[in-house]
């Protein structure tokens, strides 16, 4: 049966229904006016060769209240960041902390000369200079407190170079099954262990003044290293915005093509940064620099060296040791402590915000490179390895030993951007479920958007009796849309719910227009038929 025969008979079986029981006044007419509404659904194209599938229960009491096709794996979008953070609070802890480290190698001399590097040896922290954690790097502003940090060691210039430090060799550290017209803008941002600025720089453009069809970049922030080059083919025409930023990780050379609408006077671009671990050495530098501590040799990146080696058919022990880890020869215990190499001193530990909050901005603003870096973390805590396939399985092996079924769920990153993840909605109910008894609940809890208030809800369901009742995670992509979370009914009854659709005809503003609608019924208690 498909969806809108379904909502159809639903709503004739129960308008039937409640005119033979018109004595239950109040609530029954509510009910009832649900329905009318409701029916509008059966008309609409929206949904004629959409997959659709609904699994609601009562969280006390694990009822289901209703459901269509529960057991179907569909695309989730971004709901699957509800997989991914319920999972790092069990893990990891609320209170867990990323760490950063500023290190030194070799001896400062009588003159004030580091004889060595400095290195910036990233852990997996995808906060570092956040400007979502004000409070956390810029009062004062992180890089100057590194900065004071090397002056009271007595370091006035150094001889060797900034390195940032990561163990990820590879030239490719993007989900394989990403687009690549994802990549170089602020939402495709790929995982760093030395991530830096949410791993994203913005161009302001203004009209060119001789050709306003043309836009030049008049500022970007933060400053970028010289040698990455910005192709613009941006122009103001048209009435719709519509570009993308082209780019690969590690490749200096960004396009950006598309138009704004020819009535916009400025616009924002936000992009992602090719190499995050380098930008932080390069930023670093420049800030010594003008601080009067002269750095001889550029900045740099544990890849960059092992590319330059290998070119020159010679592996540094430093590189070899990089190269074990890869092989499974790393002892955790014993990161800080590499063989073959000068031994480092720390300097100064930055350390994130707790996870809880880190969870916040990754539920609330759907932010993507969060959920990679969660998702990675877990792989270390449990696999002993920093990278998504770890981090996966870990999740999923950990939901099975909890009691859920998680047969067809197939996953290929942490955030929900990949078009190859599938989850069913009752898995995604499931954990909700799970996580209602769990004592990490007020984290995951707080974590979601509220209708017509907050996050990706704020401009979404803005009345009653949606707003500030809904609670949930939103996720959408070309043809897919999605909403996971809980509310309350009518009659005070908590339910934890998922709604996921793929490959709906027209826009996603009449498919929203469509589920609220739905979403409406379910609060007023209006849809109590289930569809295996």
């Amino acid at each position: 049966m498909s969806f809108s025969k379904k909502i159809l008979y639903l709503g004739i079986s129960f308008s039937l229904v409640f005119v033979s029981y018109s004595s239950k006044a109040n609530n029954e007419q509510l009910k009832l006016s649900s329905i009318v509404e409701i029916q509008g659904i059966t008309d609409e194209s929206v949904l004629k060769n959409a997959s659709v599938s609904l699994y609601a229960v009562n969280t006390a009491t694990r009822e289901v209240i209703h459901s269509i096709n529960p057991h179907i794996s569909l695309v989730p979008a971004s709901s699957l960041k509800l997989f991914t953070t319920a999972t790092a609070l069990e893990i990891l802890g609320e209170d867990f902390k990323f760490q950063t480290r500023l290190q030194y190698n070799g001896e400062v001399d009588k003159r004030g000369t580091l004889r060595g590097n400095l290195y910036i040896l990233g852990e997996g922290d995808p906060t570092l200079g956040s400007k979502m954690f004000r409070e956390y790097y810029y009062d004062p502003y992180f890089i100057e407190t590194w900065i004071n940090t090397i002056k009271a060691k007595g370091i006035k210039r150094i001889n060797g170079a900034v390195i940032g430090d990561t163990k990820t060799l590879e030239d490719y550290t993007a989900p394989d099954t990403w687009v690549v017209e994802d990549l170089g803008n602020e939402y495709g941002a790929v995982y760093s262990e030395l991530s830096i600025f949410d791993n994203k720089y913005e161009m302001l453009f203004m009209p060119r003044l001789i050709d306003e069809t043309k836009l030049d970049i008049v500022q970007i922030s933060p400053q970028i290293p010289e040698e990455v080059k910005i192709i613009n083919r941006l122009q103001r025409v048209g009435d719709k915005y519509q570009f993308c930023i082209y780019g690969m990780p590690y490749k200096n050379t960004r396009i950006i093509k598309g138009a704004i609408p020819q009535d916009k006077l400025t616009l924002v671009v936000k992009a992602s940064i090719p190499d995050p671990a380098y930008w932080a050495a390069y930023t670093l530098r420049n800030e010594l620099e003008k601080n009067g501590i002269k750095v001889k040799k550029g900045p740099t990146t544990t890849r960059r060296k092992q590319e330059l080696h290998l070119h020159k058919g010679n592996l540094e022990p430093e590189i070899r040791q990089v190269k074990r880890q890869q092989e499974g020869k790393y002892q955790k215990s014993k990161r800080n402590v590499k063989k073959d190499e000068t031994p480092r001193v720390d300097l100064y530990t930055n350390y994130s915000p707790p996870l809880k909050d880190i969870v916040v901005i990754t539920n609330r603003e759907s932010n993507n490179l969060y959920a990679e870096h969660i998702i990675n973390q877990i792989g270390l805590h449990i696999a002993g390895k920093e990278d998504t396939e770890n981090g996966i399985k870990a999740a999923i092996d950990f939901w099975c030993a909890a009691g859920i079924d998680t047969t067809g769920i197939f996953l290929h990153d942490g955030s929900g951007l990949s078009r190859y993840n599938s989850i069913t909605t009752k898995q995604l109910v499931d954990i909700l479920c799970y996580m209602k008894n769990s004592k990490n609940f007020d984290a995951f809890y707080h974590s979601l958007p509220i209708a017509g208030e907050t996050g990706t809800l704020k401009e979404l369901f803005t009345k009653a009796p949606l707003k500030g009742n809904l609670k949930a995670k939103t996720g959408g992509m070309k043809r897919v849309l999605s909403y996971t979370g809980y509310c309350t009914t009518i009659s005070g009854t908590e339910i934890a719910f998922s709604l996921i659709v793929n490959n709906y005809n027209g826009t996603p503003k009449e498919l929203k227009q469509q589920i609220e609608k739905l979403l409406t019924a379910l609060v007023n208690e209006a849809l109590p038929l289930h569809y295996k």
